[in-house]
């Protein structure tokens, strides 16, 4: 994934809250610290993102990277296992991204998809559910590059836009789910929940949190 890419977010974002390189210098030890092995097994990985000088950090020393790992595990799902048959029938295909904020998930979904001809102009939706909600700025440039082609490997004529949705819905996935959130997650063809997990992994709550999502999922499948 081409840092310049999340370089060209982050400066959008520096420039529209007013984020200054002091701060921005004490906002990437507070992100590194966070995702440290110590935190991450700990549960205490949250960082307010609704935060500018957070959410221009993370773009900064993480982005590329989630990106380039969801996008190399679902290329290789793609490629070894039954997924790209069952995405083949599929008339069109909704995502939904647990965590994930500004599109990184999408992104690197987005980028696995595009390498198929066969799912150009396939994706009708995308929602982000994320617990911050100062997110949407960053997520509506990222879509917006998506849609223009402005990313590597995901050309303009990927999507559809006369028929393509993205959402961000700001929620507490370990909180109990609003009817609203289970439906957008009952009617994902794919759901995506690297960062979700990373992030909630050492929490208490957290268990209970995936037994419901996985609970949904499932009866997914069923009715499909």
């Amino acid at each position: 994934m081409s840092l310049q890419f999340y370089f060209s977010i982050t400066e959008d974002e520096k420039k529209i809250f007013n984020v200054k390189e002091e701060t921005l210098k004490i906002a990437a030890k507070d992100v590194a610290s966070a995702y440290s092995p110590k935190s991450l097994m700990g549960g205490s990985t949250f960082l307010d993102y609704n935060n500018p000088r957070n959410r221009c950090a993370y773009l900064y020393k993480y982005a590329a990277i989630h990106t380039g790992l969801v996008f190399n595990y679902f290329k290789e799902m793609l490629d070894i296992s039954p997924t790209k048959l069952v995405l083949d029938y599929k008339k069109d295909i909704k995502i939904c991204c647990l965590g994930g904020g500004p599109g990184t998930d999408i992104v690197g979904l987005f980028k696995a998809l595009a390498a198929s001809p066969s799912f150009h102009q396939k994706v009708t939706q995308v929602t982000v559910l994320d617990l911050c909600g100062g997110w949407r700025n960053s997520f509506k440039h990222i879509i917006s590059r998506l849609k223009h082609g402005k990313v590597e490997g995901v050309p303009a004529s990927f999507i559809n836009s006369s028929n393509f949705k993205a959402d961000l819905i700001a929620v507490n996935l370990l909180e109990p789910l609003p009817a609203s959130i289970v439906k957008v997650i009952s009617n994902a063809d794919i759901v995506c929940m690297v960062k979700f997990v990373s992030a909630v992994i050492g929490k208490q709550e957290s268990v209970s949190a995936l037994k419901v999502i996985l609970h949904i999922v499932k009866n997914w499948r069923r009715q499909r």
